[in-house]
């Protein structure tokens, strides 16, 4: 963080110094400092001896933080395939919830059925099928290859941006976890996902996950490639770290 250099966090503790306008900053860099490293030293200090106790420091260099949980606990969903996955998926969206515009029903907007269209073409060999479509050069379609191409364009595009929604990844960061409730979702805690609808956003806004009630909130997007675009971005963009609502 930029700003006023840090004194040391020991004379800070051991005297009253007054939060004002110019010291601030100070204070704030002092509290993170604490919070995030001297407050946590002990329990660090212990999980890294045990953790280097099983693999060594050295072998820890080779992976990044994403790589190494991958290598721990997998990739939760997004490693079912076939029959396993298609069962999962019907599972979660059978135990969802719809509040608001967006939903399933007569009169919902698309953007539900969207959604788990966009969930069940990753992962499915039909969905680049279906993006190659009609891109061959054979004369009897050439006078139709305008109007394909743009077709075949949209198309691909979506397809490739699903490629990068992924159930497990759209898990995570709507429920704090990649991996679907042993019980089935009828059993996902506190309550069930919900799929609810953004309100007083743009269409330009990203879709906004709440954890702590296992709720997706989306605008109410006006194309099935708008909803593939932002919710790409979000997953890939917002789907680590932490933040405050």
């Amino acid at each position: 963080m930029s700003g006023p250099e840090v004194p040391p966090l020991q004379p800070i503790v051991r005297k009253v110094v007054l939060v004002t306008d110019a010291t601030k900053h100070c204070f704030v860099q002092t509290s993170i400092q604490y919070r995030l490293l001297h407050a946590i030293a002990r329990p660090t200090v212990a999980f890294r001896r045990g953790l280097t106790a099983v693999v060594p420091a050295v072998s820890l260099h080779l992976f990044d933080a994403e790589e190494l949980q991958s290598e721990i606990s997998g990739h939760g969903l997004d490693d079912a395939t076939g029959e396993e996955r298609e069962r999962i998926l019907a599972d979660w969206r059978e135990h969802t919830e719809y509040t608001g515009l967006i939903h399933t029903g007569p009169g919902g907007h698309e953007s539900a059925k969207w959604l788990w269209e966009l969930l069940e073409d990753q992962g499915d060999d039909r969905g680049e099928e279906r993006g190659d479509a009609g891109t061959s050069g054979e004369p009897e379609q050439k006078e139709k290859e305008g109007e394909a191409v743009a077709s075949v364009g949209v198309a691909g595009a979506v397809v490739g941006l699903a490629a990068r929604i992924t159930a497990g990844r759209l898990l995570y960061f709507t429920t704090g976890s990649s991996r679907a409730p042993p019980g089935g979702f009828k059993t996902l805690k506190p309550c069930q996902f919900k799929v609810d609808t953004l309100p007083d956003k743009s269409k330009e806004a990203l879709p906004c996950a709440h954890t702590c009630t296992n709720a997706l909130q989306l605008p109410i997007y006006e194309s099935k490639q708008q909803l593939a675009e932002r919710l790409s971005y979000a997953l890939s963009e917002g789907g680590v770290g932490f933040g405050l609502a």
